[in-house]
């Protein structure tokens, strides 16, 4: 069964987020500037997160592929969200006391 997002609230997820520059999930990023991929659950499946993305042309090198480190980042940032879905008393916001 697919599901589809149809709905993203960039509002809600922007003042919720940590670093909202983070170069790889940060709402404040202009496309080009950041690979701005914005994990989210899927409505109905609270287990479940997706994170679509569209790369811009900027990331992809002369063999028109995506580079290694931005595969690297975009599998790697977006993860939080799968950590604070699995356990929310595990997340740390990552701020210094």
């Amino acid at each position: 069964m697919r599901t589809r997002l149809t709905v993203f609230d960039i509002e809600g997820y922007a003042a919720m987020h940590a670093f909202p520059t983070c170069f790889t999930c940060g709402p404040d990023r202009a496309s080009g500037d950041g690979l701005r991929i914005f994990p989210a659950q899927v409505p109905g499946r609270p287990e479940l997160v997706v994170s679509p993305w569209r790369p811009d042309r900027s990331f992809v090198d002369d063999d028109d592929r995506i580079r290694d480190e931005l595969v690297w980042a975009a599998l790697d940032c977006p993860s939080w969200l799968v950590w604070m879905v699995l356990d929310p008393s595990e997340y740390w916001p990552c701020s210094a006391s």
